[in-house]
C-alpha cells in the first residue's frame, strides 16, 4: 500500500472555497497537495510533478475536466487516477467512466466518502479486489455464457470494471451484484462482486446492459483479470458499448 505522504494529489476546481476545503482535508491526511483552477493549469502540473491522483470538476472556464481527462488518458506516459467531482454536467456517468474516470462524485458530496475512495486507490489491485468473505444478502446474480463462437459480444473489460449485457431485469444504480461470465467450455470465467455504476436500456443501435465497478474478484480469476488489464491497457475504467 502506498502511503499518503508518498502520494501527490491535484485538486482542480474554479471555486476557491471548495479547493481550500479539499486541500485542508488531504493535507491533514498527509498527502502532497497541488491545486489548479482549470484544466489547462492542471495538465501542466500533472506532468511536471508526476501527480498520482487528480480530483477535478467537470465544467470550468479555460479548460474543463473532460478535456483534462482525455489528455491524461491519451498520454501513454501518464498514470494518474482521475476522479470527477461535479455539479450539473452534460456528460453522463457512462461516458465519464468510458473515457477513463475512475470515480464520480456529485456536488454536494460526502467528504468522508471521497477520502475513502482516494485511499482505496493507494492499494494495489490484487489487494483491493481480494475476496473479503462478506455475507451480502439478496445479491442478484448476473450470469452470461460468452464461450460460444459467433455471438454478439456480451461483455467488455475495462481497467476497473466490466460492461455486461442484461436483456432483462436490469439492476439498480449503486446496487451490489454478483456477476459471473463464462469464458470457455473448459470452465474459465470471470466472477465476483461489483457495484452498478450505470445502466442502459435497449434503444436503437444499442445493447441493453450495465457498467459494473469491481469490488471483489474470486481467487480463481483475479490474477488473470489483472494480467489481462495490464496487457491490454484499456483507457475505459468501465467500458460503454454503443
Amino acid at each position: 500500500m502506498r502511503l499518503p505522504k508518498d502520494t501527490k494529489i491535484l485538486i482542480v476546481d474554479d471555486e476557491p472555497a471548495l479547493r481550500k476545503a479539499m486541500i485542508f482535508d488531504f493535507k491533514r491526511k498527509g498527502f502532497q497537495v497541488y491545486e489548479a483552477s482549470n484544466g489547462r493549469q492542471a495538465y501542466d502540473i500533472v506532468f511536471r510533478e508526476k501527480v498520482d491522483i487528480v480530483l477535478s470538476d467537470v465544467r470550468m472556464p479555460d479548460g474543463d475536466g473532460v478535456e483534462l481527462l482525455e489528455r491524461i488518458k491519451g498520454n501513454e506516459t501518464a498514470s494518474s487516477v482521475v476522479m470527477f467531482i461535479t455539479g450539473f454536467a452534460d456528460l453522463t456517468w457512462a461516458e465519464a467512466y468510458n473515457k477513463g474516470a475512475e470515480a464520480i462524485f456529485s456536488k454536494p458530496f460526502d467528504r468522508k466518502a471521497l477520502m475513502a475512495k482516494v485511499m482505496s486507490f493507494l492499494v494495489d489491485s490484487e489487494e483491493r479486489w481480494k475476496m473479503r468473505g462478506e455475507n451480502i444478502p439478496d445479491t442478484p446474480l448476473i450470469e452470461l455464457d460468452a464461450s460460444g463462437e459467433g455471438q454478439v459480444v456480451q461483455f467488455a473489460l475495462g481497467s476497473g470494471g466490466i460492461f455486461l449485457v442484461c436483456s432483462k431485469d436490469l439492476p439498480a444504480i449503486d446496487q451490489i451484484v454478483h456477476f459471473r461470465v463464462r469464458l470457455s467450455t473448459a470452465g474459465e470465467r470471470i466472477e465476483g462482486l461489483g457495484i452498478v455504476r450505470w445502466i442502459r436500456k435497449a434503444a436503437s443501435g444499442e445493447i441493453s446492459g450495465c457498467g459494473i465497478e469491481f469490488d471483489q474478484l474470486e481467487d480463481h480469476c483475479r490474477a488473470s483479470v489483472i494480467k489481462k488489464i495490464a496487457l491490454d491497457k484499456p483507457i475505459a475504467f468501465i467500458p460503454m458499448r454503443n
